[in-house]
């Protein structure tokens, strides 16, 4: 189960704009690629649920609507493209495939390790923010299996993705790893056993336009921020969804993408991430570097870069 966490008017938008991505995704597919099938299946699921969505929603489409979505930097054109949402999949969830290899525990362990220091006696709502395929949203189900843990992200392919990992709709889910820039176009798939949780809710939702139907006791963010137009916005969002003792967990790489707008390096140092924060109402709980966060480029080799982590209370 998705909500439908947009707008009217902003969902219509970005309604056509991924089903005619999707559509034109469905038909670019080779269909002697081996996994070919895979991608078809995972897309037409995506095509399903936005027109379910349309449906609840009044909208109908038409050959002639106009298409104007916002373009957050790659947000759309990126995280939304089945390429990189199933890349980032096989990359997070490494461990629980036969591959039996991860080099993400560093960031998931760390963000488990300072929810911790927040009351876990009581039913709680966690917001993942930016959940993209769900993995921290796995990780929260588990630690904190009596409180309800919302997975939201602006990628419907990532949130589709996610539910058939969570939940139990299939027996199993292949994660394929294709790299496009490649003549050969090699590909690989490596398979995961569905967990079966009933303490996740999944929701299609963008951290800067939107009104705080929900309110949180936790909110984890990472790797999202950095993506983002304004990233001071972003926060100031996140606060309005966070109760009145809220905790947030913030990580995020500093000096990512170097040619990022002035709006997008407001978090440039361990200290303007603590004076951001502070100036908006949190009171700072742990302000560290840490991780690391390992991007890879190849099975033997990748780059290494450290997180920055933010915890805070907010209190205004």
């Amino acid at each position: 189960m998705i909500d439908m966490l947009l707008t009217t008017k902003d969902f219509e938008q970005y309604y056509f704009y991924q089903s005619d991505l999707c559509s034109k995704d469905i038909i670019a597919l080779d269909d002697t690629w081996t996994h070919s099938q895979v991608i078809k299946n995972l897309l037409s699921n995506v095509l399903s649920k936005l027109d379910e969505m349309a449906l609840s929603c009044g909208i109908t489409k038409t050959v002639s609507q106009k298409v104007n979505v916002p373009i957050y930097e790659r947000r759309i054109e990126k995280y939304t493209n089945w390429v990189d949402v199933l890349r980032l999949a096989n990359y997070q969830y490494g461990r629980f495939t036969e591959k039996k290899v991860s080099t993400t525990e560093g960031l998931y362990s760390t963000l488990l390790a300072l929810a911790s220091t927040y009351s876990s006696g009581r039913d709680l709502k966690i917001g993942i923010l930016g959940c993209g395929a769900g993995r921290s949203v796995l990780d929260f189900c588990r630690a904190y299996p009596f409180s309800t843990v919302y997975g939201l992200d602006y990628s419907i392919t990532a949130l589709c993705l996610a539910d058939n990992i969570l939940g139990n709709n299939i027996t199993s889910v292949n994660l394929v790893s294709r790299d496009v820039s490649s003549d050969d176009c090699i590909s690989t798939v490596h398979e995961i056993i569905p967990f079966n949780l009933n303490n996740y809710k999944l929701g299609l939702w963008d951290i800067m336009n939107f009104d705080n139907t929900i309110q949180f006791d936790i909110i984890v963010c990472s790797n999202v921020l950095n993506l983002l137009p304004n990233q001071e916005i972003a926060i100031k969002n996140m606060a309005n969804t966070l109760t009145c003792g809220g905790l947030l967990i913030y990580a995020d790489l500093i000096g990512w993408r170097l040619d990022r707008k002035a709006q997008q390096k407001t978090l440039k140092s361990l200290q303007s991430i603590q004076k951001c924060f502070e100036n908006i109402g949190f009171k700072t709980l742990e302000l560290f570097k840490g991780g690391p966060y390992y991007e890879k480029e190849s099975d033997e080799n990748g780059h290494l870069y450290l997180e920055n982590f933010y915890e805070g209370l907010f209190k205004p």
